[in-house]
């Protein structure tokens, strides 16, 4: 039949119909009265484990099935009775059970019926089949038989989506951000799929942009563009993610809050979450026994709308203009406000060790008004008027010693559930400079996989964790829909 009286004739099959029954029962007794209905797709018949439908006069089919068996991966989240599937041809579709509503790369298109379930199984109007798979369907009433064509096209850009839809067999690929691993991919044809799917999880895709002088900070600053940020929707959530890329609620406050003995504690005051105290006394005590002692500097912060903030002593704050990002996490984004980071010193120290690591990597400080300082002020502020490029030598042994305490921390921290969050080598990830004064609390078993695998959290976040919610059938995608590219 020619393509243009198929058109005519499907189009004529569906009429209004905005409702349907809400009665399940109505539905199954009707299903008895379709067990012949007939599908087929280039002239193959598809079986189903449910059978079509005919309900007010519109045909309704399993969605997974006929989606599959035309070489869509099928999602489902629970959460929301919403289904996703990436289409062969690149395409995302959503759709909520129970509506006349989908959305096509974002389109959203209307139909005249709604999609229901029976028997545990998603069936949706023959209409929105043809229309989201872009496919010919024809009714053949002598027969009772859905007849839908869709031409199979393979070339390149299918390559590439194949490519990609290969890995819907890891737990951490998200379908949400299909077009963005396949975007991503295109830029750097040179990395394997794999960890293509592991780099945009880690949002290595997103650009960060210079903007405006931070307010009380002098010096470029660079933060991630506002349509990137997500707000965070499990902020209490023990493995929160908070960085550039993840803002905490405006309204979060932190719960289950304690305040330091001052035992453990530098200053007048520091609190952090209960649920980190006792695994903090276990690392305390350890690191005593092995000689070095710890004392919390910084429990949680309260930031500003109206300015940034990072606490160092005595206003020292560290900037590097080689770097894109700097230590400047800005209101909300900052992982100090939770409770579950903190900030150590050796307990003997003068804080030796932030002047030594501003004096290794260039970096200058900004002085209590915000206005940074000029070598010169460096020096004088922090090293007299001896200064010996070398360090002077009355500095030498407490560098040394937390030079020490920084290692023992990095190498046995992930014992007692904490990592240190922003470790050497993975700038580039996690946007900080490295900090080993700066540890997060993770629990146990999540910190020695972080430990045994060198992953920093957005790695981890990455490799073991998809926020999504969105679930598939992994043996029926491998078997039904990989199979035939």
């Amino acid at each position: 039949m020619k393509t243009q009286t198929k058109r005519l004739i499907s189009s004529l099959l569906i009429a209004a119909n905005l409702t349907l029954p809400a009665n399940i029962t109505l539905a199954k007794e009707e299903s008895k009265h379709n067990t012949e209905i007939v599908v087929k797709f280039n002239n193959e018949q598809i079986e189903f484990d449910q059978q079509p439908i005919i309900v007010d006069g519109r045909t309704k089919v399993p969605f997974r099935t006929i989606f599959e068996t035309m070489g869509t991966v099928v999602y489902y989240r629970n959460s929301d009775s919403s289904i996703l599937g990436i289409t062969r041809d690149g395409d995302i579709i959503k759709h909520t059970v129970g509506t006349n509503k989908a959305t096509i790369n974002g389109v959203e298109k209307t139909y005249d019926s709604v999609s229901q379930i029976v028997n545990d199984r998603t069936l949706i109007p023959v209409r929105m089949v043809a229309d989201l798979l872009q496919a010919e369907v024809e009714w053949i009433e002598k027969t009772k038989t859905v007849e839908i064509e869709k031409d199979i096209i393979t070339n390149e850009y299918h390559n590439k989506v194949r490519n990609i839809l290969e890995c819907t067999l890891d737990s951490n690929f998200n379908p949400e951000d299909f077009k963005r691993y396949l975007d991503y991919q295109a830029e750097h044809p040179e990395i394997n799929t794999k960890q293509v799917i592991l780099d945009v999880n880690m949002d290595l895709d997103r650009e960060m942009v210079e903007v405006d002088t931070i307010k009380n900070i002098d010096g470029t600053h660079f933060e991630a563009k506002e349509e990137d940020i997500s707000i965070i929707n499990n902020p209490h959530n023990p493995l929160v993610l908070v960085n550039r890329y993840n803002k905490l609620p405006d309204d979060y406050k932190p719960q289950n809050t304690m305040e330091v003995d001052l035992e453990h504690r530098t200053g007048m005051y520091a609190e952090i979450s209960s649920i980190i105290y006792n695994d903090y006394l276990e690392l305390y005590n350890a690191g005593l026994k092995d000689g070095f002692d710890f004392k919390i500097i910084q429990g949680i912060v309260e930031t500003s709308p109206d300015s940034a903030y990072f606490y160092t002593p005595n206003a020292f704050y560290l900037r590097q203009e080689s770097y894109a990002f700097n230590l400047y996490p800005l209101h909300r984004f900052c992982e100090l406000e939770t409770g579950l980071a903190i900030n150590v010193v050796a307990a003997s120290s003068s804080y030796t060790y932030f002047l030594k690591y501003a004096h290794e990597n260039n970096i200058l400080p900004v002085n209590g008004s915000g206005q940074q300082m000029t070598q010169f002020q460096f020096d004088i502020m922090f090293w007299g008027t001896d200064l010996d490029p070398n360090y002077p030598a009355n500095y030498r042994p407490q560098i040394d010693e937390e030079n020490r305490k920084y290692k023992w921390l990095e190498d046995n921290s992930y014992k007692y559930g904490f990592v240190v969050r922003y470790p050497k080598g993975k700038e580039h990830i996690t946007k900080y400079y490295y900090m080993p004064w700066h540890i997060r609390y993770v629990g146990k078993e999540v910190a020695k996989v972080m430990y045994d695998e060198n992953l920093c959290l957005e790695e981890y976040y990455a490799k073991y964790i998809n926020p999504s919610g969105y679930v598939t059938d992994l043996k029926s995608t491998k078997e039904k829909v990989l199979k035939l590219y």
